[in-house]
């Protein structure tokens, strides 16, 4: 859920073990998306303002969640000043922050992915744009929507085609630093596993085509160590 929602203050607690059951969720894994204008708040003591989504779309035609970065915030800033939006909030920026970190001292969670900072560094944002991760953070991709379009052939009949988007896969894997540690055994070992991880993606076989499209146009992959 990113930052400026709404509905963030009951989303922080979902997990924690007080307030209404009803409003509970313990078998997921909440995150939040926070942009960069949100900690800057929270370093400059100053207030941020919450918005509903829906409404947002509905006054300026497109959806804040696909801005970043600088485009992001001055829609955002932008939308503080407008009397016309009926759903909006405004907190205290350290205040929401506090919130945040009492839930994660609770539960630990929700997880954090900083958006304007990952998509700075997204070396494919000629492609699209990040909107999200795992949880453990260890990808992150463009993400996009597949869409279905119709169309009426000249005997009356209805064609559906199905156009892809980008649906997120990885291949990942871990180094062993008890056994891999010195210069010559990294040297050695570290090209060998980038090359199985790479023709893991040519060998795969993916369950669905969108996650087979994305795969082999990105061809991502992750080599951790433990």
């Amino acid at each position: 859920m990113d930052a400026w929602h709404k509905d963030i203050l009951d989303f922080f607690d979902l997990q924690t073990e007080t307030g209404d059951i009803r409003k509970k969720s313990f078998d997921i894994f909440p995150a939040i998306s926070i942009p960069d204008i949100f900690m800057k708040r929270v370093i400059e003591n100053r207030h941020r303002t919450l918005f509903d989504p829906k409404e947002i779309e509905e006054k300026i035609g497109k959806k804040l969640q696909d801005l970043f970065g600088e485009e992001f915030t001055i829609e955002y800033e932008r939308l503080e000043q407008r009397e016309d939006m009926r759903l909006k909030q405004t907190i205290s920026a350290k205040d929401l922050f506090k919130r945040f970190l009492k839930s994660v001292v609770e539960t630990g969670m929700p997880y954090v992915f900083f958006r304007d900072t990952v998509n700075k560094s997204n070396p494919n944002n000629h492609k699209g744009n990040i909107y999200s991760t795992q949880l453990c953070t260890e990808i992150l991709q463009n993400t996009s929507p597949s869409t279905f379009v119709e169309e009426i052939e000249e005997d009356g009949t209805v064609s559906v085609r199905y156009k892809a988007g980008d649906t997120v896969v990885c291949n990942l894997a871990s180094i062993n630093v008890a056994k891999v540690h010195t210069p010559e055994e990294i040297e050695k070992v570290l090209p060998i596993a980038m090359r199985i991880l790479d023709n893991v993606i040519t060998l795969n076989y993916f369950p669905i085509k969108e996650a087979e499209l994305t795969a082999k146009r990105y061809r991502s992959v992750g080599l951790g160590f433990l």
